[in-house]
């Protein structure tokens, strides 16, 4: 047995001086004039291959090797891969002691940023960059190395808010800040790269109503309360932030006409209807709530006076200014639409009575007996009498002559 390992010593020391091959890595001695085959791992690690034996050819093994970050591509005579190449399970005949070194192709590496490679080139690229998607590509190892898949979500789209500006996902942007009543606030919620359009309507504004302290929109406030006639109610109608002043004219109060029984504005009522002289007729004029008194003196009633035809109230507008004894004085007193009528009968007419030797008035008052010798006519047509003596007599403003005894 001793001998036989001495012997097979031998032969690998002449054949290895005869062919001045370089060995590497792990020989496998074949007999008869088969050439050996050597394999080196290249970087690799692992356990040799078991050698192969037949006529003249060999097949490629497997790798039996790993190295971390690469795959094994095959085998080739150069450690640099610019030698004959040689898959696994291809045949091969070797002219010579042959080195077999494992060949190695980088694997690639995706990188964290869309649509790069740590290691390897981009091939197969979706090119997707907008939100809510996943971009995806792969990076092709170096030296036939695997593939590896890049994956990259491109993040969450923006959510507008339901509040006006805000986002319920993403940051809020191009805010037109209105808030007021009848108008939109519009915002922008952007994120990774992505924009959502934001309204937000502030509401209607309050619109006053036509009736005094009323809203046809909004709540009322500030509502001064005035009713009466001649003023006017004032009031807000408050709605989403926003007010509107209402006013109503309660409208005019009522005005007492001049003429009795009347109204410049509004309408007459509780009239008593008192036209007569001496009286107070007394009205209301109401409107729009209000009321007015109204009076009216019908004015003094007219006075007739004593002496006739005078006045002691109102004016003479008629007389029929008789004098004359025997007859009736009648004249008229008026004030206002009012009249009142006088009358005064003036005195009898003196008469005369006995002028014979007894002279005497039977009407009036004797004042003087005056002689006269003429016959003359007296009112009464009586002459003087014989004697020659007439009888003046008296009665108030009248003169009465009357004649003697004849």
């Amino acid at each position: 047995m001793n001998q036989l390992i001495r012997t097979a010593l031998l032969i690998l020391l002449v054949t290895c001086a005869n062919t001045h091959a370089q060995v590497v890595g792990t020989p496998y001695i074949l007999p008869g004039n088969y050439y050996d085959v050597y394999y080196d791992a290249n970087g690799g690690t692992g356990t040799d291959p078991i050698s192969q034996h037949g006529a003249y050819a060999y097949t490629a093994p497997a790798s039996p090797y790993t190295r971390a970050g690469y795959t094994f591509t095959g085998w080739n005579t150069a450690p640099d891969g610019t030698g004959n190449q040689y898959a696994p399970g291809t045949k091969f005949t070797p002219t010579a002691p042959t080195n077999l070194y494992a060949q190695w192709g980088q694997n690639a590496v995706a990188g964290t940023t869309g649509g790069t490679c740590v290691v390897g080139t981009v091939i197969n690229d979706n090119n997707l960059t907008a939100c809510g998607t996943t971009r995806t590509w792969q990076c092709e190892g170096l030296n036939g190395g695997a593939t590896a898949d890049g994956t990259l979500y491109n993040g969450d789209c923006p959510v507008v808010g339901t509040a006006p500006a805000t986002c319920d996902k993403g940051t809020v942007t191009a805010d037109n800040g209105l808030t007021a009543c009848g108008t939109t606030r519009t915002w922008q919620c952007v994120l990774n790269g992505g924009t959502a359009d934001g309204t937000y309507y502030n509401g209607d504004c309050p619109v006053v109503g036509t009736a005094p302290a009323t809203c046809d929109k909004g709540t009322v406030t500030a509502d001064n309360g005035l009713t009466a006639c001649g003023t006017t109610r004032t009031w807000q109608c408050v709605l989403n932030g926003g007010t509107a002043n209402g006013t109503y004219y309660n409208g005019d109060c009522p005005v007492v006409g001049t003429a009795p029984a009347t109204c410049d504005k509004g309408t007459v009522t509780a009239d008593n209807g008192l036209t007569a002289c001496g009286t107070t007729r007394t009205w209301q004029c109401v409107l729009n709530g209000g009321t007015a008194n109204g009076t009216y003196t019908n004015g003094p009633c007219p006075v007739v006076g004593t002496t006739p035809g005078t006045c002691t109230v109102g004016t003479k507008t008629a007389d029929n200014n008789a004098t004359a004894c025997g007859t009736t004085r009648t004249w008229v007193c008026t004030s206002g639409v009012y009249a009142a009528t006088g009358s005064s009968s003036n005195q009898a007419c003196p008469t005369h009575g006995s002028c014979s030797g007894n002279y005497s008035c039977s009407v009036g008052t004797l004042i003087q007996l005056i002689e006269d010798t003429a016959c003359a006519k007296n009112k009464n047509s009586y002459c003087v009498g014989t004697d020659g003596m007439k009888v003046l007599c008296s009665s108030d403003l009248y003169i009465w002559e009357c004649g003697g005894a004849g």
